[in-house]
């Protein structure tokens, strides 16, 4: 393939999402983008942008509203849906965004691996002597001590495409596809700069979408609202990208749904019992919480 990154010059001025939303002091990497990742980023900028201003028109009229004739709970209650509607839309902007630039890491892996991809003749004759070949060169390979199978395949393209269609593992699915990957970076050196720079897309687009986010939350807390969208919520949009990530993830989902979990059965009790002092609660099993819930590390 033929592929050469862009000379994009950097714009002289700033895109309206920081004019307008950098006060709030998120876009601490938006400086140091290049002009190609920020003509990359434009869809990105304009949607967030937009989803933004949404956010900041609902505060804005959730503080002229009056709540003064309702019940704390039903206040809370009343301001906290308009704008968990704009958080969520907000987010569903970023997750159209952070999974296009996502599919398009997979494709280009897809594309470096199609290099090395077996090759299936429509010929019956063929296929069957292609088939043949194959299985005389994976009992080369079984014959062999398994420490010195990869270097036999390195770098020989029909060895590498006999064991991919090998019906057993001759060597380690991870060492397999290291291997489709050098010979490919070796024939067409292109594609290891084309892959380079669309991970560098997609960190750069997943960096933005967590400086926006962040964002939308310090406009909450600027108007003393407690961010209303769930750890679940959240990573459905800034799902994980390595195992430790996942772990930590799936813990703070879980620490939520237990508080949850808690507070629901505290008010239920409160509701069956009301009147009830601490030391009563304390007696059927409620406890104050000892520590607050870890906060939700914004993505970047």
């Amino acid at each position: 393939m033929s592929y050469q990154r862009k000379v994009v010059e950097k714009p002289q001025t700033d895109h309206p999402l920081v004019t307008l939303f950098g006060h709030h002091k998120q876009f601490n990497s938006y400086t140091n983008d290049s002009g190609w990742i920020l003509k990359e980023l434009h869809e990105l900028h304009n949607d967030g942008n937009f989803g933004l201003l949404q956010v900041k028109s609902v505060l804005e009229s959730v503080r002229e509203q009056n709540f003064s004739d309702y019940k704390p709970e039903i206040a809370k209650k009343k301001k906290q849906e308009p704008v968990k509607n704009a958080r969520l839309a907000l987010l569903t902007f970023l997750k159209k965004h952070i999974d296009k630039a996502k599919m398009d890491c997979i494709r280009v892996g897809n594309e470096i691996l199609r290099v090395t991809e077996p090759i299936k003749p429509n010929d019956s004759t063929k296929a069957m002597l292609t088939e043949l070949r194959n299985q005389e060169v994976r009992e080369l390979i079984r014959s062999a001590d398994p420490k010195d199978r990869t270097r036999m395949i390195r770098e020989n393209l029909a060895y590498i495409q006999a064991v991919v269609e090998s019906p057993d593992e001759l060597i380690s699915p991870e060492h397999l596809h290291e291997i489709r990957r050098e010979y490919a970076f070796k024939q067409e050196p292109e594609l290891r700069n084309y892959e380079n720079d669309t991970i560098e897309i997609y960190q750069a687009t997943r960096r933005r979408a967590g400086e926006i986010n962040g964002t939308s939350v310090k406009m909450l807390l600027d108007e003393k609202l407690d961010d209303v969208i769930t750890p679940e919520e959240h990573f459905a949009v800034f799902m994980p990208d390595t195992p430790m990530e996942q772990e930590l993830a799936n813990r703070r989902v879980h620490a939520f749904e237990q508080e949850q979990a808690r507070m629901a059965s505290e008010k239920l009790f409160d509701d069956l019992h009301p009147g009830v002092n601490l030391g009563t609660r304390r007696a059927a099993g409620f406890t104050e919480p000892k520590e607050k819930l870890p906060t939700l590390k914004r993505r970047v």
